[in-house]
């Protein structure tokens, strides 16, 4: 959690593709029901998709941890 799954704007659309829309749904759902409000700049894809990034390992690692 200290350092960015991608670095740059041109990485980030590339990642994001046809899938944006999918991974900003994700992320105001789980920013609305963790926070109350949405904090993620969604016009930054370098922002949206190391947030995607967070929740996804967030929900690994829940996963991980509620099977052992």
């Amino acid at each position: 959690n200290e350092d960015y799954y991608i670095i740059g704007r041109h990485q980030a659309k590339e990642w994001l593709a046809d899938e944006v829309f999918n991974v900003i749904e994700t992320i105001k759902e789980y920013e609305q029901s963790n926070f109350g409000e949405i904090y993620t700049d969604f016009s930054d894809p370098e922002r949206v998709v190391n947030m995607y990034a967070y929740i996804v390992g967030e929900e690994l690692v829940a996963d991980y941890l509620n099977e052992s």
